[in-house]
């Protein structure tokens, strides 16, 4: 069996290391035909971790249009649904309404309040004539007393 091997190995050895050269050239073939690697990739070994973020509305309401699929990779200020804006609007709708309701509430109470310092002014006019007459009514009776007391009467 020695015998075999020696007369064998000395016409197998080229035969081996062709192999050999061909099993290199076809590793630096396959590495060369390797698309680069992008800079912003991690390669490696290792466990991922991803990170949930759940996304809330500051108002609830009905989804009027889904503007994203579940899932869907999103950017930061993207629309992400529309909700239904009837409800708000009818808020604010009543909103003005009561503003306006206020508004006229006031220009009732100021045009009362006017009307009520003229009502003071002609209250006040009165009670001058009523003085006036009173005074008048005093010096009547005080001279319809000096005529009696003279006798002029």
């Amino acid at each position: 069996m020695r015998d075999i091997v020696r007369r064998i190995a000395p016409a197998l050895l080229p035969a081996l290391l062709v192999a050999v050269l061909a099993g290199v050239a076809a590793f630096g073939v396959w590495r060369l035909r390797q698309p680069a690697a992008d800079a912003a990739l991690a390669r490696g070994n290792g466990r991922l971790e991803a990170v949930q973020i759940d996304v809330a509305a500051r108002l609830g309401g009905r989804i009027e249009q889904l503007a994203v699929d579940e899932g869907q990779d999103v950017r930061a200020g993207q629309l992400l649904l529309r909700l239904d804006a009837a409800p708000w609007q009818a808020q604010l709708r009543e909103a003005r309404a009561q503003a306006r309701r206020s508004h006229d509430a006031v220009r009732t109470a100021d045009a009362q309040l006017r009307l009520r310092g003229h009502e003071l002014e002609v209250a006040q006019a009165v009670v001058g004539q009523r003085d006036a007459a009173r005074v008048a009514a005093q010096r009547r009776v005080e001279r319809s007393r000096a005529l009696l007391a003279s006798g002029g009467v």
